[in-house]
């Protein structure tokens, strides 16, 4: 099946009985009572498309659409800038902002811009406190969650260590060794 640029959307067997939908949806336009099915299916969270590779349920064929680029890896949306791919149209915009250094999102309180909604609502946490990832374990709180995923690895007596190859000196965290390294040794990390 070919899109309206000519690149290949998607590789359909005829004879795989999990393309039949998609097949008819291909060659055939749909019909009022289809296009309202749709709607009702859409309003109603019911899932009527059916991904032909993991069986996962989808209520529009749009969304349908999106999710198979995860299992063909097609990535329709190229940066101008660098060639780089995206399987969805907001990631490319996105990473447009890594080279035009457009940032958008601007705190209210300081100033502080940002490239992505995401960067601002975690920034607007170091004005609030709020710290809603707590770890299971020992009850403290992070900000963000890559903090709670990295403090988690110092309740696991498996994790590996970082060692002072000078004084055999163990750290749980990497940058904990290379401060180490600087201020007890004079050896700056490069």
């Amino acid at each position: 099946v070919r899109g309206n640029k000519g690149e290949v959307l998607y590789i359909l067997d005829a004879t795989n009985p999990k393309h039949s939908n998609w097949l008819r949806f291909v060659h055939e336009a749909p019909s009022q009572e289809q296009k309202n099915l749709a709607a009702i299916q859409t309003h109603t969270g019911e899932k009527e498309k059916v991904c032909p590779y993991c069986g996962q349920k989808f209520a529009s064929s749009g969304t349908l659409r999106v999710h198979i680029r995860s299992h063909t890896g097609e990535r329709p949306y190229q940066c101008p800038y660098c060639e780089k791919g995206f399987s969805k149209n907001d990631g490319l915009k996105m990473h447009i902002r890594t080279h035009t250094r457009e940032k958008p999102y601007k705190c209210s309180e300081c100033s502080k811009a940002f490239s992505q909604k995401r960067g601002l609502d975690e920034h607007k946490r170091t004005h609030t406190g709020e710290k809603p990832f707590q770890c299971d374990v020992c009850d403290l709180a992070f900000s963000l969650k890559k903090m709670l995923i990295r403090h988690k690895m110092t309740h696991n007596p498996n994790r590996p260590l970082a060692e002072c190859h000078f004084c055999h000196k163990k750290f749980t965290r990497n940058d904990y060794l290379k401060v180490h390294m600087d201020n007890i040794h004079g050896v700056a990390d490069s």
